[in-house]
């Protein structure tokens, strides 16, 4: 969507406001015009050497641009981003995290090309951080959005099961949560998967709001139902 701002236009207009008084028939003079578009621009915060040149400033271009569909066909689309969102103004900036959002290839430049236009003064304030591989990201085709590449494995015996303290993989900052004494019985590769989603989710959240220390009472170990597959809390 292009919208095209023109002084000329307003000038145009305003002479045309200007040029007969109501009900009278008589003109005024429109050389003042000019002093009114000095005087609207002025107060928009603009200096008159911005507006020296009438020609330049009438073909000032204001490009409001859609970001592209955060859809995949195939996995090469996909990649996890480190831009969430695209902002339109510096109160919207944020600092890159480690790639923690599953995201279109399209999108996520569309987002760090936006980001880069508009965060640059914001950007010296955002520390160095130390980011672990994210998991492969890849199409979910059923749906058509990039999603993690990753299927909780099945259990086969009582040693492939802990307690973890990593309930769930964070799919947003808003969904972060301390990792205290929330033991939940799952396979030990699910349990890192957890906590590596946790890590980059969660890493600013965490020194933002750290997280209490706490002494956790023994669960006791997991066990895995063979049967089912599943890691399961111990019997009583």
């Amino acid at each position: 969507m292009r919208t095209r701002v023109s002084l000329t236009a307003l000038a145009v207009g305003l002479s045309g406001c200007l040029s007969q008084e109501p009900g009278t028939g008589s003109t005024t003079d429109v050389t003042a015009v000019p002093d009114v578009v000095d005087a609207f621009v002025g107060d928009s915060g603009r200096t008159d050497a911005a507006v020296a040149d009438a020609d330049a400033v009438a073909d000032a271009v204001v490009d409001v641009i859609p970001p592209p569909p955060d859809n995949c066909a195939t996995d090469g689309e996909c990649q996890a981003c480190a831009y969430p969102n695209a902002p339109a103004m510096e109160n919207e900036c944020y600092c890159p995290d480690c790639g923690t959002t599953p995201m279109s290839e399209a999108r996520c430049s569309f987002n760090r090309e936006a980001w880069q236009a508009v965060c640059a003064t914001f950007s010296t304030s955002c520390a160095d951080i130390q980011c672990e591989q994210p998991p492969p990201v890849v199409c979910d085709t059923t749906v058509g959005v990039c999603a993690w590449d990753y299927e909780p494995p099945l259990c086969g015996a009582d040693e492939d099961c802990v307690q973890c303290n990593y309930p769930t993989a964070p799919s947003a900052e808003a969904a972060c949560y301390c990792p205290a004494c929330q033991f939940v019985p799952m396979t030990s590769e699910q349990c890192t998967y957890h906590q590596q989603i946790w890590s980059l989710r969660c890493y600013q959240w965490s020194l933002d709001e750290p997280c209490p220390q706490v002494d956790c009472a023994n669960p006791g170990d997991a066990v895995c139902d063979v049967g089912a597959g599943q890691c399961v809390q111990p019997a009583p």
